[in-house]
């Protein structure tokens, strides 16, 4: 569902005539402009309990918000599944308005049916889905919750059977998932953290603002229902919520990205562009891969140990700023900071030998783009 998603967007940007760093800029518009249902929400579900005060203090920290600011503009499964879990929530609250019977019921149907695509698309949200909606509707099971899980188990087995015909199996995108974490470990490839890391991160992002948010939170919990919340802790924290935007690290974060699509940009308005290597390996991930290169374009990971010869597979390097490349005759173009880090860009005169990348040593590798398995794309 989410690939579907991404690729409608790009297909539309497509049409734009954009350059590969544009379509990508495309996909982040998107979904930023997807983020701000959750904006929406905040709004209308504080208003609803703490009038037009609320609203605003609500809406406005969700605008200021660290975590909706840095990620929302990715295309992720979270960034899609958590506006449709809110807006489902907030409708599950609503069933309880003093409104016609009707319309009761149709926003119940409607919250189960946001509830069960945000759990498809992040099963993880799965226990808070449920938490929330308990808590919203267990005081009329008959008249609120039933109509509500009717329509998610609906939902949801729809979810399934379209895992079916693309993937091959019912439900495959979720089971896959916990077997190729849990019996094969791939995410602990990555590192493994103890369930208290979440804290120390929160702690890191919002300090000094961290104890007074959780006094409060702690606060209102035990004097107000939970869905009041948000109104309480917005109006405290609104202002020093935007400070913390210009504070480390916050800071740092707004230009963690940005050298890699400026680099990728300027290579892919070079004709002869044929190759570009990554220096450091670990900058892999900073560079976005194929998804900012022009179709021709080889990427390959290097280390000092390369064979001279190994250097005509290429004719650019994005290398790290403390590494000098003009001994193997690259000019430096540009350096910009990217986070915490410095990033430059060489290129050298010439073309692309391909075969040369095999020479002498291992030194050299080629990154294949996704379902390319051992060969190079074609050019």
């Amino acid at each position: 569902m989410l690939p579907a998603l991404v690729a409608g967007v790009l297909w539309l940007a497509g049409l734009l005539d954009l350059d590969p760093v544009g379509r990508v800029q495309v996909v982040s518009l998107a979904f930023a402009a997807w983020s701000t249902i959750n904006v929406w929400v905040a709004y209308r579900w504080a208003g609803h309990v703490g009038g037009p005060a609320a609203s605003m203090a609500s809406a406005g920290l969700s605008i200021a918000s660290i975590e909706m600011a840095h990620f929302a503009p990715h295309p992720l499964g979270e960034t899609l599944a958590t506006p449709l879990l809110l807006w489902g929530l907030y409708l599950a609250f609503r069933t309880g308005a003093p409104e016609q019977a009707g319309a009761r019921r149709s926003c119940g149907i409607a919250a189960g049916v946001l509830i069960a695509l945000a759990v498809f698309l992040r099963f993880q949200l799965a226990p808070a889905a449920a938490i929330g909606v308990l808590w919203l509707t267990w005081r009329d099971l008959r008249g609120r919750f039933l109509p509500l899980a009717v329509a998610a188990t609906c939902s949801f087995l729809a979810a399934g059977a379209l895992d079916w015909l693309t993937l091959g199996a019912p439900f495959q995108s979720i089971w896959l998932y916990v077997y190729l974490n849990i019996a094969e470990g791939v995410a602990a490839h990555f590192g493994v953290a103890p369930w208290h890391r979440y804290i120390a991160w929160l702690r890191s992002t919002w300090e000094p603002l961290f104890l007074p948010i959780l006094g409060l939170a702690l606060l209102d919990a035990w004097r107000a229902p939970p869905h009041a919340l948000g109104a309480a802790i917005a109006g405290a924290g609104l202002v020093a919520a935007i400070a913390l935007e210009v504070l480390p690290p916050s800071r740092n974060r707004w230009t963690v990205g940005t050298a890699p699509g400026a680099f990728m940009r300027q290579i892919n308005a070079d004709r002869a562009a044929c190759g570009v290597a990554i220096h450091p390996w670990d900058l892999w991930g900073a560079a976005a891969g194929y998804a900012y290169l022009r179709p021709g374009i080889q990427l390959y990971a290097f280390s000092p140990a390369a064979d001279r010869r190994q250097l005509d597979a290429f004719n650019f390097i994005y290398a790290a700023a403390e590494w000098d490349m003009s001994p193997a005759g690259y000019a430096r173009l540009a350096c910009r900071t990217s986070g915490r880090n410095g990033l430059c860009l060489w290129r050298r005169e010439g073309g692309c030998d391909s075969a040369a990348s095999s020479a002498a040593s291992s030194a050299v590798k080629l990154v294949l783009p996704p379902g390319i398995p051992g060969r190079a794309p074609a050019p």
